[in-house]
């Protein structure tokens, strides 16, 4: 016997008078039209196909959730608290190790941030620059 149900995703309607519907399959990828359809929930498996392409998506339970760098925090009813402390203690302990990558400024913005005319200007060592855009990009 024939399956009669089918993997897909809705993506919107065909613009017909019947109320037709464009779907995209998951198991061809391709676009495919439907009269009618019954919603259910996502499954996981489902959810993990589209999204889970290149890396298998992760799930994680309770109140508490690290999610980039950030600490997502339901616990308290109603309300929700994001945190990046942990991060950043993460970030300068670090970054303390290297004497060069330490130091104070009065303001992020200098007035030479976007020119190097420094001749003697060093650039850093490959990995302390590894460490120091992998930071910058998760700000």
């Amino acid at each position: 016997m024939k399956e009669r149900t089918l993997d897909a995703i809705a993506m919107g309607p065909i613009g017909n008078r019947q109320g037709g519907f464009y779907a995209l399959d998951l198991t061809t990828g391709q676009r495919i039209k439907r009269r009618s359809a019954t919603p259910i929930p996502t499954p996981q498996s489902v959810i993990d196909k589209v999204y889970g392409k290149i890396t298998p998506l992760t799930i994680s339970t309770g109140k508490v959730h690290e999610y980039l760098g950030m600490e997502i925090d339901f616990s308290k009813k109603g309300k929700v608290t994001y945190s990046q402390y942990s991060y950043i203690n993460e970030m300068l302990f670090s970054v303390s190790k290297y004497k060069d990558m330490q130091g104070e400024s009065p303001t992020p913005a200098s007035l030479h941030l976007f020119q190097n005319d420094d001749e003697a200007a060093v650039p850093l060592p490959e990995d302390q620059a590894d460490l120091f855009h992998h930071y910058v990009a998760q700000l």
